[in-house]
């Protein structure tokens, strides 16, 4: 909505592609047809053929998210610092058993994340344990595993990497009769209106995904229209803390 805003405003019209891992047919098609001005990707790979393929043709674009290439124009939440900052926050409160559950590894997103947890120990010189982090959770399934395996190592806290793993960490807590924060804490890198709602509300990580959109847009238009850019802009983030950490 951000995009679409920024966009109607400048007098732009928006094309929406939905592209599959590794697929390029779709935006070839448009681009070849001199359909478009510029390309913004909404999701990043550590391995995008994407942006391998942006990169060879003479149309602006950018990544929401980041990008190994250091000429890739990048917007983006400041996920590192975010999660670092909210590691850490738990470890100073003096929890040290921190689990970590994840998503999709060949994602940029999940990347940066790890990347803010692993860093908040090291500021405090400890290590995480690593036989709590269960990463490449794409599926209801292994997140309730990884939960339930949790739970049986006796660690204080669940850091769940985005808010629908934490919605299905909540679902097989209820089941099994697990209590937040009582038997342990819970934690989302990503906020949502559930997760502000729910019983117990959970602390988390609040990002501006309409200001990001909006941000992109006119960094890109500023590129169309010849004007200055910035390589990389990185926007704000709030720390939530709820009663799930009490």
């Amino acid at each position: 909505m951000g995009i679409c805003n920024a966009a109607q405003e400048k007098g732009y019209h928006i094309i929406l592609l939905s592209l599959r891992v590794g697929e390029l047919q779709p935006l070839k098609s448009v681009l070849t047809q001199g359909k478009t001005d510029g390309v913004i990707l909404m999701r990043t790979w550590v391995t995008d053929v994407t942006i391998e393929y942006l990169s060879a043709q003479s149309i602006p674009f950018i990544v929401l998210g980041n990008s190994q290439d250091s000429t890739v124009q990048c917007v983006d939440h400041d996920t590192v610092r975010a999660c670092k900052e909210m590691t850490s926050y738990l470890i100073g409160r003096g929890i040290n058993r921190i689990a970590l559950i994840g998503g999709n590894i060949e994602h940029t997103v999940t990347q940066k994340r790890l990347a803010g947890f692993r860093d908040s120990f090291t500021l405090f010189g400890k290590k995480p344990i690593e036989k709590l982090i269960y990463l490449n959770c794409n599926i209801k399934e292994t997140v309730y595993n990884a939960a339930e395996k949790v739970i049986n190592s006796n660690a204080e806290c669940i850091v769940c990497m985005d808010d629908k793993i934490c919605c299905q960490v909540l679902e097989k807590f209820q089941a099994i009769q697990v209590s937040v924060p009582k038997d342990i804490k819970l934690v989302s890198f990503y906020d949502s209106y559930f997760l502000e709602h729910c019983k117990p509300a959970v602390t988390s990580l609040r990002f501006d995904e309409a200001n990001l959109g909006i941000i992109a847009c006119e960094e890109l238009i500023g590129r169309i229209e010849q004007r200055t850019y910035s390589t990389r802009v990185y926007t704000g983030y709030k720390v939530m803390l709820r009663a799930s950490t009490r």
